[in-house]
């Protein structure tokens, strides 16, 4: 139950209120839904709205955009995350520090 509760703390699992779904690139969740169907990653009724496909994901919550939405498929990420950018290799997106890109790998 203890883990739980962190994970909810954690940075990426917290609300981005300063983010609206506007600021998210709908061609690369797109592009990701399709990735993951074609590998059987995702299986069932996925939806076609943007706040269906981010929902699918687990990336919103109550409606909101999780930070973790921002960071995989934000538009921009200045102001308010100028540590991170995304690397979108063809077969593993995924997000890094801007700093230090060899963190996530």
């Amino acid at each position: 139950m203890l883990d739980r509760a962190r994970s909810r703390r954690r940075w990426e699992n917290q609300i981005a209120d300063e983010i609206t779904i506007k600021d998210i690139d709908r061609e690369e969740v797109s592009r990701i839904i399709e990735a993951a169907r074609s590998t059987e990653r995702l299986v069932g009724p996925v939806g076609r709205s943007l706040p269906d496909l981010l929902d699918r994901l687990g990336i919103r919550r109550k409606g909101r955009l999780l930070r973790a939405a921002v960071v995989f498929f934000g538009k921009t990420f200045m102001p308010d995350y100028p540590a991170y950018g995304v690397c979108h290799d063809a077969e593993k997106p995924r997000a890094y520090r801007s700093f230090n890109p060899t963190a996530s790998r």
